[in-house]
C-alpha cells in the first residue's frame, strides 16, 4: 500500500530438523476463517502456522480488555507484540515489543490493552536441542 510495510524478520525460524510445510503466507486479517476461539480465555483467538516436536508458532488475537491466563511451558516462550499492548506480571508490553519467558514461572496472567493485541507467540523451542537457552548460561 502507499504507507509500505513491516516486516519482521526472525532469524532461524523453524528447527532444522523439522521444516516448515510448503507455503509462503498466512492470512491474518480479523475476518480469516483459519481463527478458532481460545475455549480458556473468552476474547482470545489463535491461528496456528507451524508445530513441531521441539516448537509451536502462532498469532494470538486479544479482544479489547480481555484478561486470563496464559501457560508458559517449560520450555519457553517469546512474545512479539504486532498491534496494540498487553500487560501481565513482567509489565506493559506494547506495539513492536518482544520479550521472552524462559519457562521460571508456569503462568501469567495478561490483560490486553484498550484497543486489544495481535500476538506473534513461538514457544516450547528454549530447550530444543537446536537452542536451549539454560545450557548456556554460565553455571
Amino acid at each position: 500500500g502507499s504507507k509500505g510495510c513491516t516486516i519482521l524478520v526472525k532469524l532461524c525460524q523453524m528447527s532444522r530438523s523439522h521444516q516448515e510445510p510448503d507455503h509462503s503466507q498466512w492470512d491474518i486479517s480479523p475476518r480469516s476463517a483459519d481463527w478458532r476461539p481460545c475455549g480458556t480465555v473468552p476474547g482470545r483467538s489463535v491461528l496456528k502456522v507451524y508445530e513441531s516436536p521441539h516448537e509451536e508458532v502462532r498469532f494470538e488475537r486479544w479482544a479489547p480488555n480481555s484478561a486470563g491466563t496464559a501457560m508458559i511451558p517449560k520450555t519457553g516462550e517469546e512474545v512479539f507484540v504486532v498491534e496494540g499492548s498487553f500487560t501481565d506480571e513482567m509489565g506493559e508490553h506494547r506495539a513492536w515489543s518482544w520479550c521472552r519467558y524462559a519457562g521460571e514461572v508456569p503462568q501469567l496472567r495478561r490483560v490486553s490493552g484498550a484497543s486489544g493485541c495481535l500476538l506473534y507467540v513461538k514457544s516450547r523451542h528454549l530447550q530444543s536441542p537446536e537452542v536451549d537457552i539454560h545450557a548456556l548460561q554460565p553455571k
